[in-house]
């Protein structure tokens, strides 16, 4: 029974620790609000999910809002989806975060690389944040969508749900203002122009001290700008031999 005893507060602890697997809902879809929320009916009712890692304009910033929500809509209307959660299963307002599936396609992925999302990924939920920051790369280079010079966005969706204020580099969205096409893309203290790979990542190591922090680490947001380098995830810093830091990525 002593034995008992020292061992449950040990295996609490490891029970704790273990992360929860990824919890996947399949049904059908019956609505779809605008370009990243829709509602799908499977066998625990009627589940709102807001897609994960991304952030489609307003249907206020027209015509790009609309246009994010007829393609939604021209993917998943009516048809049998599957939704994988990440770390966080929900947000503040009880919707379940999600990537959906429509067969092998990923939604979410396919909003970004038409153009019509951005990246807005922030930790623990990064599983597809590389794959998502690649298609950001490829859509705003060739210009599509709200990236393209005559009529792109001029703000953020962040930027319009926030009266003008930046996204914080936790985030991983551009600060726009002006035209998107045009625009620089932040890259925590400094900015990186369209040609350029995007940094803008919610992990910044920094290459002198050798240490792996959160983009929104007090100590992240110190390091000086050529001591920067960004990744989109901790594992990919790890990787390369970065230390993760004592203070935000304890765990």
């Amino acid at each position: 029974m002593r034995i008992d005893r020292l061992l449950l507060p040990i295996l609490l602890s490891m029970l704790l620790a273990t992360p929860a697997r990824a919890l996947v809902v399949e049904g059908r879809v019956v609505r779809v609000s605008d370009g990243d929320t829709v509602a799908v009916a499977g066998k625990g009712g009627i589940e709102k999910i807001r897609l994960l890692g991304i952030d489609c304009p307003e249907k206020a910033q027209a015509p790009w809002g609309p246009r994010a929500k007829a393609f939604t809509q021209g993917k998943v209307a009516g048809k049998t989806v599957r939704v994988e959660t990440d770390v966080q299963e929900r947000d503040k307002y009880g919707r379940l975060l999600g990537y959906v599936f429509v067969g092998k396609e990923l939604v979410n992925e396919a909003l970004v690389r038409e153009g019509l999302a951005m990246l807005y990924t922030a930790p623990p939920n990064v599983r597809y944040s590389d794959r998502f920051l690649a298609a950001q790369r490829v859509a705003r280079q060739a210009g599509k969508g709200i990236w393209n010079s005559r009529d792109g966005l001029k703000q953020s969706p962040y930027e319009f749900r926030h009266g003008g204020r930046a996204a914080p580099a936790s985030v991983g969205q551009p600060a726009l203002g002006g035209g998107v096409a045009h625009a620089p893309e932040r890259t925590g203290g400094g900015y990186a122009t369209a040609s350029e790979t995007p940094v803008e990542t919610p992990f910044v190591a920094n290459t002198r001290t050798g240490k792996l922090h959160e983009a929104n680490c007090r100590w992240a947001r110190k390091i000086a700008q050529g001591s920067r380098k960004g990744f989109s995830s901790a594992e990919a810093g790890k990787a390369e031999g970065f230390k993760p830091c004592g203070t935000c990525l304890r765990r």
